[in-house]
């Protein structure tokens, strides 16, 4: 699974790698693909009500989370997406000035979601922040919002340490897939972009300090993502909506945007879901988590879609699943309130996603959990193997090109082409070719390299003996699977799981 023991290679991998360089993430795309929750109540999953009145937080929620991460397991999703201190409405407590500290709600509240997701073998990417904490709206009509600039500039030594000692509660978690500091900090509009950047890099190295887990930030789109190179991000991140794809075209390779570390799509517009992980995968970025389950657009729709690219078991049926249990969620946190996205989106469509979503849940809703507050208490050590094994859970060797876990003689005469001319480079138009790849020597190298391309220390663009040797290794054995724990030579295994 290479989430736990790969965290601390994610960080140096990308160091000095140019443009075009293909930088390889430590997990799978299956491992880095999922879903955005991204909140049952915006800004109060985590610490009291912020209006007065019932707890509305993960610990008095734990049946609707419950619904959600098991609709999600059985379409396959891996990774979910959370939103935790938001604005910092609620949960985060001054004791003195410049001094702060968590109510008591807030460790129940991630302990209960904590263990739901192990319960159901999912990791987590959590979000600390969000922009809306310095975007200068604080009222929504008559209703208080979190706006909190000066955690992010003249507090921010306390805060970092604050946010510190939160993430070493659940440093050893396995049930943690990386840290995500700050969604779409471009938006901030309250602290200048130098004093966000400062920031973002001081809670790297302070986060770093007492966890391996991955640390990233929810880019708000592609011209803006190179803005946190040189921060020490183990992964990158950058999001994508449909009215975006002239100016991001999806197909664009990840390693055209020059970056220090792996690009993970953290928000995905849920259409055309195939076409889209397709596209992705093969342009060697590193996951693609869709916009989302409880906001804007919905994912269960789509959630088939999702699980039979990935050859999930619910696929084989009618992608039944999508639906039992998300009706417990909307009335709670998705229509209450409206208006927190005070007009975050910024005009270019893509805003939809994230920004407008943001407020649901301020009013009402708060007596939804009807106190359920088993799962708190927990938090680290749950999910000790969650999902390994799953026969679904594989990454496919890029010869399987029809992603059945067996190398038939097509696909390996395939391979002896290339080995036959010499080298080979990545098409124009990936779709032009059955594999994305052309025989020969040729220039652009910027597509996500063949896993024949192993040896001795990484892709050289040309397939030699003992690579092919390999690969017709698997052709004999009846199979391969993907098996990053056992350090093979190409991260596969002769023999199907």
């Amino acid at each position: 699974e290479g989430e736990g023991e790969g965290e601390g290679e994610g960080e140096g991998e990308g160091e000095g790698e140019g443009e075009g360089e293909v930088i390889q993430p430590w997990f799978s795309f299956f491992e880095g693909s999922g879903v955005n929750l991204p909140w049952i109540n915006y800004g109060w999953d985590l610490g009291a009500n912020p209006w007065g009145g019932d707890h509305g937080g993960f610990s008095s929620n734990v049946e609707v989370l419950h619904a959600d991460f098991a609709l999600l397991a059985e379409v396959c999703v891996s990774l979910v997406r959370v939103f935790l201190f938001c604005d910092a409405r609620t949960g985060i407590m001054e004791t003195a000035p410049g001094e702060y500290a968590f109510d008591e709600h807030v460790y129940a509240d991630m302990d209960a979601l904590v263990q739901v997701a192990a319960d159901h073998g999912i990791k987590l990417l959590p979000v600390l922040l969000d922009y809306t904490i310095a975007d200068g709206v604080s009222l929504e009509g008559e209703s208080p919002v979190g706006e909190a600039p000066g955690l992010l500039v003249e507090d921010r030594l306390s805060f970092v340490s604050l946010l510190r000692s939160f993430v070493a509660t659940y440093a050893s978690s396995p049930v943690i897939f990386g840290w995500d500091i700050i969604n779409e900090p471009e938006l901030i509009t309250a602290v200048d972009a130098e004093a966000v950047r400062e920031f973002v890099h001081a809670a790297v190295v302070a986060l770093q300090e007492v966890t391996a887990q991955p640390m990233t930030v929810g880019s708000w789109r592609c011209d803006r993502v190179t803005d946190w190179v040189g921060l020490g991000l183990d992964f990158h991140q950058m999001h994508y909506y449909d009215a975006m794809a002239s100016e991001c075209p999806l197909a664009t390779p990840a390693t055209a945007y020059g970056l220090d570390a792996p690009l993970l799509l953290g928000e995905v517009q849920p259409t055309d879901i195939a076409n889209k992980l397709g596209t992705l995968e093969a342009q060697c970025y590193a996951g693609a988590l869709f916009w989302s389950l409880r906001a804007d657009y919905d994912f269960t729709a789509v959630a088939s879609e999702y699980a039979a690219y990935f050859n999930c078991p619910a696929a084989e049926g009618e992608g039944e699943g999508e639906g039992e249990g998300e009706g417990e969620g909307e009335g709670e946190g998705e229509g209450e309130g409206e208006g927190e996205g005070e007009g975050e989106g910024e005009g270019e469509g893509e805003g939809e996603g994230e920004g407008e979503g943001e407020g649901e849940g301020e009013g009402e809703g708060e007596g939804e959990g009807e106190g359920e507050g088993e799962g708190e208490g927990e938090g680290e050590g749950e999910g000790e193997g969650e999902g390994e094994g799953d026969p679904y859970a594989s990454e496919y060797h890029t010869a399987d090109q029809n992603r059945n876990n067996l190398i038939g003689l097509s696909e390996l005469l395939r391979v002896i082409q290339f080995y036959n001319s010499g080298a080979f480079h990545c098409a124009a138009n990936p779709g032009d070719t059955e594999d994305g790849f052309v025989p020969g020597t040729g220039a652009d190298r910027t597509c996500c390299p063949h896993d024949s391309d192993y040896a001795p220390s990484g892709p050289d663009w040309q397939i030699v003996l003992t690579e092919l040797l390999r690969l017709i290794q698997f052709y004999n054995s009846g199979g391969y699977h993907y098996c990053p724990g056992e350090n093979t030579e190409d991260g596969f295994c002769p023999g199907l799981s």
